[in-house]
Order: C-alpha cells, then sequence, then structure tokens
C-alpha cells in the first residue's frame, strides 16, 4: 500500500475514532463558521480556494464521511456524522452556502434539514498532519487530537 494510501485509510479511521468518542460538534450548531484555533493558520480565502476545488468535481463523484474532498494549504473540507454518502454535486451547494454565509476560511453547513449539524454536515477545517521518523502521525479535527503510530 502506498503512503497516500494509507494516508487516507488512516484519515478514514481517525474520523471513525472521534465519531464513536463524541468528539464532534454536539452543540447542534446550524450553518457557521467556526473551526478550530489552527484555522487562523490558512489562507485569508481558504474557502473560496476550497469552492474553486470542488467546482471542477464531477457531479457524480461520492464522499463518505471524513474523507477530505478538497484542500487549500491546511484547510480540509470533508463530510461528517453523514449517514451514507453525499455526491460532488451536494458538496457544491453546501460549498457555496458557507460562502453565502461569510465564511472565509472554516465553517460547518448540516447536509440535511433542519439546520442541525448533528444530523450531518460537511465541514471545512484545519487538519494537521506531521510525521516523523517512528511515523507517528497527529491528526487534528475540531478541538479532538488523537496519536495513532504505526510501524512499517
Amino acid at each position: 500500500m502506498d503512503s497516500t494510501m494509507r494516508l487516507k485509510a488512516l484519515g478514514l479511521l481517525l474520523t471513525v475514532l472521534l465519531l464513536l468518542s463524541g468528539a464532534t460538534h454536539s452543540d447542534a450548531l446550524g450553518i457557521n463558521c467556526r473551526g478550530s484555533g489552527f484555522c487562523a493558520s490558512g489562507s485569508a480565502h481558504a474557502l473560496s480556494e476550497i469552492n474553486t476545488q470542488v467546482q471542477a468535481l464531477n457531479d457524480g463523484n461520492i464522499y463518505p464521511n471524513g474523507q477530505h474532498i478538497a484542500c487549500s494549504g491546511n484547510i480540509c473540507a470533508f463530510l461528517q456524522n453523514v449517514s451514507g454518502t453525499k455526491t460532488a454535486a451536494q458538496i457544491k451547494g453546501y460549498v457555496r452556502q458557507l460562502l453565502d454565509h461569510g465564511c472565509t476560511k472554516c465553517g460547518s453547513v448540516p447536509t440535511e434539514p433542519g439546520n442541525n449539524v448533528d444530523f450531518g454536515e460537511l465541514t471545512v477545517n484545519a487538519v494537521v498532519l506531521q510525521t516523523s521518523k517512528k511515523f507517528t502521525h497527529l491528526y487534528h479535527y475540531d478541538s479532538a487530537f488523537v496519536f495513532l503510530t504505526t510501524m512499517t
């Protein structure tokens, strides 16, 4: 398995672990421009840059929870708490809603009616990956830190 596939697999595993641990939006926020403290380190126009990438996606592409859909530096768009998958056509609308809401770097938008991210959301947030000689990876989603160590 190449390193890209390994990182994607670890990212999906991390998302599942975070969902099971309750490290998600539990305060039922609706559409918002919130993100972790690491959002400040991203490009001032990260969401616009992500939108450019998302608009170029094939409408039929399918995305599950946790898969990075598009990134601008360390700011990435991904789904959380979604039952099933969403298409790129749907993702395009969610990103547009964040831009229309005034978000420029990070934020979340509900994917289901009711303006409640607990039932599914597209999140744009900082994702940090650091690698050492021991292959220790640190991922950061929201306020939860998870350390994964792999041996090769």
